[in-house]
């Protein structure tokens, strides 16, 4: 549950960063969930 909360705010701010035509805020906000994925993708325990 709460992996998934955070997910949902990442892909807010994702979201809300192209909305503000933000190209380096949506950048890094896509790196960080990404990496974030990943992680939990390769270590269940997150």
């Amino acid at each position: 549950p709460e992996r998934r909360e955070h997910y949902a705010q990442q892909h807010k701010n994702i979201l809300e960063a192209i909305s503000d035509r933000d190209a380096v805020q949506a950048e890094l906000a896509m790196r960080a969930h990404i990496e974030d994925v990943a992680r939990s993708l390769l270590d269940p325990r997150g």
